[in-house]
């Protein structure tokens, strides 16, 4: 079993948003990532390649 740290996950995103890298960020989505954003209306968002187009 993988353990995760939910904080250190959190800090390793926050630093890849402060530098500008997407391709990391969207790293830590799996491939089949599902997304639910209402900003602007309900969107749903499918995959790695969905989540870096948003």
């Amino acid at each position: 079993m993988i353990r995760c740290d939910p904080m250190a996950v959190a800090v390793d995103w926050l630093d890849a948003y402060r530098a500008s890298r997407l391709n990391q960020i969207v790293g830590m989505y799996s491939p089949d990532a599902v997304v639910e954003c209402a900003c602007g209306g309900r969107k749903i968002i499918h995959g790695q390649e969905g989540i870096a187009a948003y």
